[in-house]
């Protein structure tokens, strides 16, 4: 390859990967738009007096489940990117990134499994479905980058060896 293409795919692939971060930044304020009225029908559907936090669970993942997947699927293509161009720099800055999401989300976490206790019997179970609930995607994603990184260092030193 000549250097005239080497650049032009360099060109290509930061322009693939800006789109895709837009994208992921739109599918967050999505999401963080759409979670208030999550929160409102899922709290709607617990008012029968014998529902409970599976009421809730499916009242919120009602509204949430399209724009969590769209989320999951967008933040997997650019994980996915970022496994083929081999950018350890920037996927330590995302693990980073997830790192403080999740301590952000961890005060909604318990007080979504403080209310799902009280909802239900009072069992520490109900408190850890509540917590994981919300907890989930977060750290299923923490953990995809976790591996991510921890391979594509892998690969970084097996490269460094052959040379």
């Amino acid at each position: 390859m000549s250097d005239d293409e080497i650049l032009v795919m360099e060109r290509k692939q930061k322009k693939n990967f800006k789109i895709w971060m837009t994208l992921s930044a739109l599918t967050a304020v999505i999401n963080l738009i759409v979670l208030p009225l999550s929160f409102f029908i899922g709290g709607m559907a617990t008012a029968a007096p014998d529902s409970g936090f599976r009421g809730f669970a499916f009242g919120f993942l009602y509204v949430q489940i399209i724009p969590l997947a769209i989320f999951l699927i967008v933040i997997s293509v650019l994980i996915v990117f970022i496994i083929k161009v081999k950018r350890s720099d920037f996927m330590k800055t995302f693990l980073k990134l997830m790192i403080i999401i999740n301590i952000i989300i961890v005060p909604v976490s318990i007080f979504i499994g403080l209310n799902a206790m009280r909802l239900q019997d009072g069992s520490i179970l109900a408190f850890i479905y509540g917590f994981l609930f919300i907890q989930t995607i977060p750290l299923t994603i923490l953990l995809i980058g976790i591996l991510t990184l921890r391979s594509l260092m892998k690969q970084e030193e097996n490269e460094e060896l052959s040379k």
